[in-house]
């Protein structure tokens, strides 16, 4: 094998019996170029002479392009709370980072910024703070070097951390743009599409698993995703929703069963952005190794507004169409490995403009909010003419008061003081909106 201009880098034999095979070593190409690999071997009482005919090219492996790091850096960073964790708390970045960027962790003080300590990449890094806990500001300082050593660009995010301790407490979920957050309505054990079923959640990719009877789960079932020779498991909405193009933190629970250095869960609001593996700018983030084995409480932020591959939806540009994936990916060497994880919560409050994507003029009114008893619900004409079911569900998904709609107002005055959300559906549409009990 030889670069342009002619000069032999090695060289050997071997024999064909029929067959035959070469080692190329990376050793061999270390310099970018054009190289020929030249074949001799006798054909009969001649010679004869094949050339192979290759281009190398070596990528930096530290690319210096700081609106990338930039995007990646403002995505922000996941919060992880065990039961067994006390007072500790994990931060992961969310973005795309890799051997080529330090992470220091900050704490925001009323002098200054006070060093916690220092990762690389999208390491998990872990921290306990005074009991009993309050809100933090943890900075996230990325400094991306070049290859040479040299400092490319550095940026850094600040973020809000709620510490409640020993008691974690749960996750804030009052106003779900999904009505089965927790997998456990109308919910058959098995593999998703194969047996296995669960209200408004389908297979996206692998063996995804419905599990039942999980001890500890929030209401009993969990999806089991696992890592997998030819593809890793995933799960989707099983339709896109619309909603406002709002920036918050999705809210999950969820058990490492088997985890690894290097696995990832990833978040994807677009079922063409999810492929195997993920881009870039889905939300990717790790789990710590100390949660192994125990529910974890995971925060991770997200920022609709910033995603302009989300296409617009309810006749208006400040709405986004999404059709959220949650999953798990497993690197080429960790496969045997098979890590898995359970989930049993996957929330994202937010402002549902709908459950399809009807025009502004089709959607759902609902007035007032808050209210002590009577719930008026303003349907389009068209849609108000036939038969029409609703339903108030909590934010668990668990339904407390279904009918059919045979007036404009529905009663809610038995429910407890807090937050719902009310579900409707004609024939052809579906509206969710999230309701407030005083």
């Amino acid at each position: 094998m030889q670069p342009t201009p002619v000069t032999v880098v090695a060289s050997g034999t071997t024999v064909a019996n029929p067959s035959f095979s070469i080692s190329i070593l990376p050793a061999w190409y270390t310099t970018p170029g054009h190289y020929e690999l030249q074949l001799f071997g006798l054909c009969g009482n001649d010679t004869c002479r094949c050339v192979l005919r290759v281009a190398i090219d070596c990528p930096d492996p530290c690319p210096c392009v700081p609106k990338s790091l930039w995007a990646s850096v403002n995505q922000g960073f996941a919060v992880s709370a065990g039961s067994l964790f006390n007072c500790k708390r994990c931060f992961s970045p969310v973005g795309a980072l890799g051997a080529c960027d330090k992470v220091e962790w900050f704490l925001q003080t009323p002098t200054g910024q006070t060093l916690l300590g220092t990762t690389t990449g999208n390491q998990p890094f872990c921290y306990t703070f005074p009991a009993p806990g309050g809100v933090f500001t943890v900075v996230m300082k990325v400094t991306r070097f070049k290859s040479d050593g040299s400092i490319c660009a550095v940026f850094e995010k600040k973020q809000q951390v709620h510490v409640k301790c020993p008691d974690i407490g749960t996750p804030d979920c009052n106003f779900p743009v999904w009505s089965n957050p927790t997998f456990s309505q109308n919910s058959v054990p098995g593999i998703l599409g194969q047996g296995g079923s669960t209200t408004g959640w389908a297979r996206r990719l692998g063996s995804p698993q419905l599990v039942g009877n999980v001890p500890t789960a929030a209401d009993g079932w969990a999806v089991l995703l696992e890592g997998g020779e030819i593809e890793d498991d995933a799960v989707q909405a099983d339709r896109p929703i619309c909603v406002v193009r709002d920036s918050g933190a999705l809210s999950l629970r969820i058990k490492p069963t088997e985890w690894h250095e290097g696995t990832e869960m990833v978040v994807a609001f677009k079922e063409e952005h999810f492929s195997d593996p993920p881009e870039a700018h889905v939300l990717k983030f790790t789990l710590p190794q100390e949660g192994m084995g125990e529910w974890l409480e995971v925060e991770v932020p997200y920022n609709l507004r910033n995603l302009e591959q989300l296409d617009s939806c309810g006749g208006s540009p400040a709405n986004a169409k999404i059709k959220p994936i949650i999953g798990i990916c497993v690197p080429t060497h960790l496969l045997d490995k098979r890590p898995a994880v359970l989930v049993d919560l996957f929330c994202m409050n937010g402002q549902v403009v709908s459950a399809h994507e009807p025009s502004a003029a089709g959607d759902m009114r609902v007035f007032p909010v808050p209210t002590t008893g009577l719930l008026r619900l303003l349907l389009p004409e068209d849609e108000a003419a036939g038969r029409v079911l609703w339903r108030v569900v909590d934010n668990l998904g668990r339904i407390l008061l279904e009918g059919e709609l045979t007036s404009p107002s529905i009663d809610v005055s038995t429910l407890p003081a807090g937050f719902y959300r009310v579900e409707v559906e004609s024939a052809t549409q579906r509206w969710s909106k999230p309701i407030v009990k005083e």
